[in-house]
C-alpha cells in the first residue's frame, strides 16, 4: 500500500456583488496556497487564524474580519478556570448569530439596519 497524500482545499466565498464559491485544491498547506489566489485582492477577508494569512493582512489592502465561532471556542476551553465568563460570552455570541441568521434573508439596506439595531447593542455588551 502507498502512503495517503494529505492536501488542503481552500474555499473562497463571494458576497452579493460576487456571488461565487471557488474551491482550490493544493497538495500542501504552504503559504502560497491561498496568498497566490488573493494577489491583487482588496477588501475584507474572513479566515481562520492560520499564519499563512498574516502576510496578506500586513500589506494593508485586505482587512481581517474575525470569526465569532472561533473566538467563542476559547471561552468553552476556559470553563475550568472561569465558569461564569465561559458560559456568558458564548451566549452573547449566540445572540449575534441569531441576528445574522435573520439578516441573511434581507436585502443590503435592511440587513444593515437590523445589524445596527440589534447587533450593535450585543457588541457593546461584549465589549463591556
Amino acid at each position: 500500500m502507498g502512503k495517503c497524500r494529505k492536501g488542503r482545499i481552500w474555499t473562497y466565498i463571494g458576497d452579493h456583488q460576487n456571488p461565487y464559491t471557488v474551491y482550490h485544491y493544493k497538495p500542501d498547506r504552504t503559504r502560497a496556497g491561498q496568498s497566490s489566489r488573493l494577489d491583487g485582492y482588496k477588501g475584507y477577508l474572513q479566515a481562520d487564524v492560520y499564519g499563512g494569512y498574516d502576510g496578506i493582512y500586513h500589506k494593508g489592502d485586505v482587512t481581517e474580519v474575525a470569526c465569532w465561532a472561533h473566538a467563542r471556542r476559547k471561552f468553552f476551553d476556559a470553563k475550568s478556570t472561569d465558569e461564569k465568563q465561559s458560559t456568558h460570552m458564548p451566549a452573547l455570541v449566540g445572540e449575534l448569530s441569531d441576528v445574522e441568521r435573520r439578516a441573511k434573508e434581507l436585502d443590503d439596506p435592511e440587513r444593515l439596519e437590523l445589524r445596527q439595531r440589534e447587533g450593535v447593542p450585543v457588541l457593546e455588551r461584549i465589549k463591556a
